[in-house]
């Protein structure tokens, strides 16, 4: 795959930039158990960067692009309005 970026990752950009999500407690398992299994098949050695939660099975982290592709292509798919994966990001805000 290519792209036309790099990423760069680091901290928020501003103090303001930092932000608190609530997520029940099962989402919150489903991401434990998922980077136990990630861990278990690297032989107990945990992520490069241990605060990411979607990484390779070699634990190097997946470029943002590849989420943003699978995404439309699913919403291609099926009988729904076309919206981004980054459009999500706003939508789910208000609807709360």
């Amino acid at each position: 795959m290519s792209v036309a970026y790099d990423v760069e990752i680091s901290d928020v950009k501003t103090g303001t930039g930092r932000r608190t999500i609530d997520i029940d407690d099962g989402t919150v398992q489903v991401v434990r158990d998922w980077f136990k299994v990630r861990t278990e098949e690297r032989d107990g050695v945990e992520p490069a960067r241990e605060h990411l939660v979607f990484v390779k099975s070699d634990g190097l982290w997946v470029h943002p692009d590849v989420f943003s592709q699978v995404f439309d292509r699913q919403v291609a798919k099926l009988s729904v309005p076309t919206i981004s994966l980054h459009d999500l990001r706003h939508t789910h805000a208000p609807l709360l």
